[in-house]
């Protein structure tokens, strides 16, 4: 009930900032109110990390949006991080690939 109460708290603008992990609330939240996130500690979930960041970038946003993401130097941080991006990475190269792919079966299919 507490974290729920201070996500609406920071939601509604009665509270100037939010301090939670990028897991917090799951799906489906909204924080356009935001023009930062920092983060101070990662995991290896590449989902819930995207989620945490599009959280400020929807519908409504009008702010600039700055992520920091603090990394000591040869921290387990920079190692997780190093791994959601090539996580990233490989996503979108596979996505490109499954594009590519269909358009090359499109292109053989007969009129």
């Amino acid at each position: 009930d507490e974290r729920a109460g201070n996500i609406h708290k920071f939601i509604n603008g009665s509270a100037n900032y939010l301090v939670a992990h990028p897991a917090v609330g799951g799906e489906g939240l909204t924080f356009i109110n935001c023009s930062y996130n920092i983060f101070f500690s990662l995991d290896y979930s590449l989902l819930k990390f995207e989620q945490a960041l599009s959280r400020t970038h929807r519908a409504g946003q009008k702010s600039k949006v700055t992520n920091i993401i603090l990394l000591a130097e040869k921290s387990i941080d920079e190692v997780i991080y190093k791994t959601l991006s090539r996580k990233g990475n490989m996503s979108e190269s596979v996505l490109e690939m499954i594009k590519n792919e269909g358009e090359r079966l499109n292109q053989e299919v007969p009129a």
